[in-house]
């Protein structure tokens, strides 16, 4: 693949002065996507259990060399995901630590790495200038700067889908095996991210353009013979013995496959709009500029060439689109892969609008322009309504926190208006300067926040105050709650006694490891045998833990939602 300073073969390559743009979007793309990125504690449920999932395997491989095929949660198999996500952030954190900034950095390493395929991508089919503005857009696009800064599976399956996409598209245009040698390798890395999911999007979105554009017979010509080797033996070979071990075959193929998009699964049912309005959101604050690119296309004649790409990005767009909403089973992240093709357009617009000989006239390209600095303007109300639900009824009173970020979009505002209103790059730069500002701010105010969100609590103060107090030999348990912790034992830096924990895999079940107990009965025996019991119970749920409990505790920390117990109480 093509690199973005490479001057051979392409008459719209970069000069020394657009290299210097390049660099300049690279750079302020890496500052989005890692600036603050360990301030905010673990959010459970998603990132405590990734976090804990490679922190287990981590402690298990200093004994066991083959601990890496096997993930454990709890002390348990897990094998609801592929493990590659577990392998970076076992590497990052063996690098970082066991810490935010270790957990979270596969996830902003792979967003990174998808602004850049993404870059070479726009230089390819539009020039550098294209590139420069998609390395500022797309990184600064709502969904695409929060996902980057979580620990799921989502951004590392997006750079697997977005390089495969790219390096397809390289193909299609120039010839050659070195395109389809990436191509087929970032099938693999999709598949080991996500599974089938990686694989079906990126087939289907070269399927559709291939029909679009009357050239289904070069669907032939991918590289089948040996490409399907390739594939199977970087990404299918983990499946296959993980299905060989533990009989994983209906696990795998029938529960996590066709049960997620042909059933409701786990509650998360959503009508077949939802990924239409998600997407719009999501897209934020360039969704009326991708919008915009894309619908006057239709208006132009333009050469077989220039055609072919308009085909490719909107393929991308709706067929991705429609595949993710026919499914049953709807979560926000899923949508993550359409948000590169958007940001590519959305790029294209403003590439548009800054190289016009003529001032804008058009109603439609004068309001998507404005609306960046709109939307950037409502990103701290909007962030910050959006915390303030969050914090659950119980919520102090903020009203200073509403002046100011009410004070600070107001000012974006006003500075459009009087500075930037005449000028196409004057309205860009205000958008693109003030939004990160806005974005890394909220997530900073987060972790002042963290202990009073409800679904999205952070374990982080109860967990550390747990590996300060807890000896190896003490009982820790999580009681009287639904919830799953797993924040609580990556901060903890050890395994948390859980009743009603899930069940594994039938095949799958094994002991619980010591001091793993898994009913309250277990857990009251252990008091009154005057061991050492630590409790994280819910805070609401503090007088029915009291007349339960069989013997005193006391109360050592309490936070809005979760209290930290002890018995025997500490002399004082």
């Amino acid at each position: 693949m093509q690199s973005l300073t490479d001057n051979t073969g392409d008459p719209s390559a970069p000069s020394q002065g657009s290299r210097l743009l390049l660099v300049l979007a690279i750079v302020y793309a890496v500052i989005v996507l890692f600036a603050g990125l360990g301030t905010r504690g673990l959010n459970d449920p998603d990132e405590g259990r990734y976090a804990e999932e490679a922190r287990e395997m981590l402690e298990r491989l200093q004994t066991d060399r083959l601990a890496w095929l096997e993930a454990t949660l709890d002390g348990e198999p897990y094998y609801s995901k592929p493990p590659l996500t577990n392998w970076l952030t076992c590497l990052t954190m063996s690098v970082l630590g066991l810490n935010e900034w270790g957990a979270r950095m596969p996830a902003a390493l792979a967003a990174l790495g998808a602004v850049l395929v993404a870059m070479m991508l726009a230089q390819r089919i539009g020039g550098e200038r294209w590139a420069a503005l998609t390395g500022v857009v797309l990184p600064t696009s709502l969904m695409f700067f929060v996902v980057g800064r979580l620990i799921t599976t989502d951004m590392i399956l997006l750079f697997f889908m977005t390089s495969a996409l790219a390096a397809f598209w390289f193909w299609f245009e120039d010839g050659g095996r070195r395109p389809l040698v990436f191509f087929w390798l970032a099938l693999a890395g999709a598949m080991m991210a996500k599974g089938p999911v990686g694989v079906a999007v990126p087939l289907l979105v070269i399927v559709v353009t291939l029909v679009v554009l009357r050239q289904p017979r070069r669907l032939l010509e991918l590289g089948w013979l040996w490409g399907l080797p390739l594939f199977a033996v970087l990404g299918l070979s983990w499946y296959l013995q993980a299905c060989i071990r533990f009989d994983l075959w209906w696990f795998f193929l029938g529960k996590q496959v066709a049960g997620h998009y042909f059933q409701d699964a786990q509650g998360h049912s959503k009508p077949f709009w939802f990924y239409a309005v998600l997407l719009v959101v999501g897209a934020l604050p360039w969704t009326l500029c991708a919008l915009t690119a894309g619908w006057r296309w239709r208006e132009e004649t333009p050469s077989p060439q220039t055609r072919a790409r308009r085909v490719f990005l909107v393929s991308w767009v709706l067929t991705g689109l429609v595949f993710f909403s026919m499914s049953r089973t709807k979560l926000p992240t899923y949508i993550l892969p359409v948000m590169v093709p958007m940001g590519l357009l959305a790029a294209r617009f403003w590439e548009d609008l800054l190289t016009a000989e003529q001032p804008e006239t058009g109603v439609w390209r004068r309001v998507a322009a404005w609306s960046g600095v709109v939307f950037t303007a409502l990103v701290p109300v909007c962030l910050w309504y959006w915390l303030y639900r969050k914090l659950g009824p119980a919520r102090p009173d903020y009203a200073w926190v509403w002046q100011i970020v009410g004070g600070a979009g107001t000012a974006v505002l006003l500075v459009a208006v009087l500075w930037a209103r005449r000028s196409a790059m004057r309205l860009l730069s205000v958008a693109v300067v003030a939004l990160p500002v806005f974005l890394i701010a909220a997530m900073g105010a987060m972790a002042n926040f963290e202990d009073l969100m409800e679904s999205n609590y952070s374990f982080r103060t109860i967990g550390l105050a747990l590996r300060a107090r807890a000896k190896p030999d003490d009982m820790v348990a999580f009681a009287m709650t639904q919830d799953r912790g797993h924040g609580i034992c990556f901060y903890a830096r050890r395994l948390v006694s859980k009743p009603r924990l899930g069940e594994s895999p039938e095949g799958m079940q094994r002991p619980p490891p010591d001091r793993l107990l898994k009913n309250v009965d277990q857990i009251w025996e252990w008091a009154r045998q005057g061991r050492r019991v630590f409790c994280v119970i819910p805070t609401e749920r503090r007088e029915l833990f009291l007349k339960a409990a069989p013997v005193p505790f006391a109360e050592l920390l309490r936070t809005r939602s979760y209290t930290l117990w002890l018995t025997p109480p500490p002399a004082k």
